[in-house]
C-alpha cells in the first residue's frame, strides 16, 4: 500500500508544538527515538484516520521517521520532488536475518538455473541506489544475488511498485556487473511467466502485506507453484516453509 503526499511543513518541532500540529508527547517520542529538531511533516489519510509523518531533514536514512497512527507501521519514503511516497518499508524485516541465511544455503545445495524471487523491495536493508551499498556482511536477495554471480543461475527479481523497480534497476547499472539478473514488474497472483519455469521460487515478508483474505493468499502460493517446477519458499515470520511441488508438501525449517 502506498500513499502520495505533499510536504506541508518544514521547520522545527517547537514550532509544530506551538501550533498545535501535534503534541507535546509525540514532539518528546520523536526526540527520544530520533533526536534532532528539524522536520519535515506530512499529512495524509488512511481510511477515516489522519496521519501525521515526520521525519528529519538532513536524515540520510529515510526510513527513519514517525508516525501517528495508532498502529504503526514502518515506512520507506521515496522522493519525487515536492511530494513524498510513503509506502511500507521494503526492506526485510529484523526477523528475516534467519530465514536470508537458510535460503542462501538453500541456493547454494540446489544451485538452479533459473530462480525468481516474488516481492523483493529493496532487496536487503541499503538502499540500492546507493553508491555505498555492499554485499558484505548484508542479508537480502541482492546481497544473494551479488555472491552468486559466479555462478550460471538467472535470477528474476518480480517487484510491483515503480519507484522500487527503478531503485533495482540502478542497482543493477552500479553494483550488478557481472550479475544474471533480470528485473520485472509484476504482482501476485498473476506473474507473466511460463509454467514450471523456475526451478526455485522465493515469496519472503510479502504475503502478509499484501492481504489477509485465505483465498487470496491460496490464489497466491498457487500461482507460486505454477512457475516453479520444483520448490517454493515462503516464509513464516522467523520460520522459513519450503512447498514441495509434486507433493503439495510445506515443511517448515
Amino acid at each position: 500500500m502506498t500513499y502520495k503526499v505533499t510536504i506541508v511543513f518544514r521547520g522545527s518541532l517547537e514550532r509544530l508544538v506551538k501550533e498545535s500540529v501535534i503534541s507535546e508527547e509525540d514532539a518528546n517520542k520523536y526526540r527520544d527515538r530520533f533526536g534532532g529538531e528539524n522536520v519535515e511533516l506530512a499529512i495524509y489519510r488512511r481510511g477515516k484516520e489522519e496521519v501525521i509523518v515526520l521525519r528529519p531533514v538532513t536524515d540520510k536514512d529515510s526510513s527513519i521517521i514517525y508516525t501517528t497512527e495508532e498502529n504503526p507501521r514502518q515506512y520507506f519514503i521515496l522522493e519525487e520532488d515536492e511530494n513524498l511516497i510513503f509506502t511500507l518499508n521494503p526492506n526485510p524485516a529484523s526477523h528475516s536475518t534467519r530465514v536470508w541465511r537458510m535460503i542462501e544455503q538453500f541456493v547454494e545445495y540446489k544451485r538452479p538455473d533459473v530462480m525468481i524471487d516474488v516481492g523483493t523491495g529493496y532487496g536487503g536493508y541499503q538502499r540500492p541506489s546507493s553508491d555505498e551499498w555492499k554485499s558484505e556482511g548484508e542479508i537480502g536477495m541482492l546481497p544473494l544475488v551479488k555472491r552468486a554471480s559466479e555462478r550460471n543461475t538467472l535470477f528474476v527479481l518480480v517487484e510491483p511498485q515503480t519507484p522500487v523497480i527503478e531503485e533495482l534497476k540502478t542497482w543493477k547499472e552500479k553494483h550488478g556487473e557481472n550479475c544474471n539478473v533480470e528485473i520485472i514488474q509484476a504482482a501476485l497472483p498473476h506473474l507473466p511467466f511460463r509454467d514450471n519455469c523456475a526451478d526455485v521460487v522465493t515469496c519472503i515478508d510479502v504475503l502478509k502485506f499484501i492481504d489477509t483474505d485465505e483465498e487470496f493468499h491460496a490464489s497466491c502460493i498457487d500461482e507460486l507453484l505454477r512457475v516453479c517446477n520444483s520448490q517454493a519458499l515462503i516464509n513464516f515470520n522467523d520460520k522459513l516453509g519450503i512447498i514441495d511441488k509434486q507433493k503439495r508438501q510445506l515443511v517448515l525449517l
